[in-house]
């Protein structure tokens, strides 16, 4: 995925240009097609770009709509891309060169806060808004993409990677001993909106965060306990359930490069691997599954099992 940074001074003071190019800097290990920023008085963000499916490669980002005041950023892969393409009237021709980050875009300025409960995929997003001077931050549903964040008014700075954030000159790189603490024993995370660092904050799984000058509200969008209850006979679930689930992994096949997928010794990826290939093969493609056997004896090792017992996959 693509990884998104910058900052925001909430009192109006003008971004120091050097502090973010530290912040562009701390990404120059990950892999790139390109990286670009784009500063508007006291708001500066960031993007580094990594091209995954066919449309990133027109991403240009981040993007200054001078008009109406707007900096944007996003890192962006969506699956429900055909329904917000009908929603705002995009030609078939031109859905083929339109990025998931200008859909996600578009459903910010149409929905502003509401608006990440009608992106699906793995997305995570900034859009500032200069006339009203507030920031929203927000992550999917899940939780594929990392955003963090630091906020001592009147400095506000998000990144993707955590790195970004404490190269910031600004941001002191002090330990959260409560955290380590509790790592250390538990070797689990205590609380999970806090990291290892103090000030330095994960934006949870379906959150989305706005904050302005006098005030911040932080607002869970979607909980997995909310999905109401299909009730149906067992065939018609089973079909049901292929069919979505079908849908599903059609839509994560959508890529710039070659697939791949990671087998477990569980029934999960086995399927997702199974339907995956199956799609792969009538685009005349194949499909590539690694998995990890641990050291054993060699008269225990399967070496060639997968392949022999189904060809689809590699």
């Amino acid at each position: 995925m693509s990884e998104i940074f910058g900052f925001v001074n909430l009192n109006g003071k003008n971004v120091d240009r050097a502090k973010l190019f530290k912040m562009h800097a701390s990404l120059e290990n990950f892999p790139a097609d390109s990286c670009k920023s784009h500063v508007v008085r006291n708001a500066a963000m960031g993007f580094h770009q990594f091209c995954i499916t066919p449309e990133s490669r027109f991403e240009n980002l981040p993007l200054y709509d001078k008009e109406n005041g707007h900096l944007f950023t996003a890192a962006a892969r969506l699956d429900n891309r055909d329904d917000l393409c009908d929603i705002f009237g995009i030609s078939c021709s031109d859905r083929l060169c339109i990025s998931d980050a200008d859909l996600v875009y578009k459903a910010w300025k149409k929905w502003e806060v509401n608006c990440p409960e009608r992106l699906f995929g793995d997305w995570s997003f900034a859009a500032w808004n200069g006339r009203t001077e507030q920031l929203t931050i927000a992550r999917d549903h899940i939780g594929n993409t990392g955003l963090y964040y630091y906020y001592k008014a009147p400095l506000f700075v998000f990144a993707s990677n955590m790195e970004a954030i404490l190269v910031h000159p600004d941001v002191r790189r002090e330990l959260n001993e409560t955290q380590f603490s509790y790592f250390l024993v538990n070797h689990t995370q205590g609380d999970l909106k806090e990291t290892l660092w103090k000030n330095v904050s994960s934006l949870l799984p379906a959150h989305v965060l706005t904050v302005d000058v006098k005030n911040t509200r932080l607002k869970r969008y979607w909980n997995f306990e909310d999905i109401s209850e299909n009730r149906c006979s067992g065939s018609e679930c089973l079909e049901t359930f292929l069919s979505l689930f079908r849908r599903a992994v059609a839509a994560r096949l959508r890529s710039e490069k070659p697939v791949s997928s990671t087998l477990s010794a569980g029934l999960d990826s086995t399927f997702v691997t199974a339907l995956a290939a199956q799609l792969v093969l009538k685009q005349r493609g194949k499909l590539f599954a690694y998995t990890y056997e641990p050291m054993s004896h060699p008269s225990l090792a399967s070496f060639g099992l997968m392949p022999n017992e189904w060809n689809l996959a590699h």
